[in-house]
């Protein structure tokens, strides 16, 4: 998942996960173009991020995601599942993505 840029942020996301109805994003051709209410840097969301994004469409478990991604891609989900962990906690920190209690 290196197409999205990763901060460092503590802890995992272990609930459901949705994008952030506040959240302002486009579609484009293969990439996302995401804006959270905060107003920060659009951030742009490119390859396996944008199912990522997709799946976040309804709320969705992290496990759940991690099964998409690995059989879309023919991997492993232990492969995977650091990246995309990481991924979908940078999304949570930036607003763009909420973890539901």
């Amino acid at each position: 998942m290196s197409e999205v840029v990763q901060v460092p942020v503590e802890g995992r996301v272990r609930g459901q996960v949705r994008r952030a109805p506040s959240a302002l994003w486009l579609r484009a051709p293969r990439t996302v173009v995401a804006l959270s209410q905060r107003g920060d840097v659009p951030t742009v969301i490119s390859g396996s991020g944008v199912t990522l994004w997709e799946e976040f469409a309804e709320p969705c478990s992290v496990d759940g995601v991690l099964d998409v991604l690995a059989q879309r891609h023919g991997v492993p989900i232990e492969q995977i599942r650091p990246d995309v962990e990481a991924s979908i906690a940078t999304l949570v920190s930036m607003g763009l993505l909420e973890e539901l209690e």
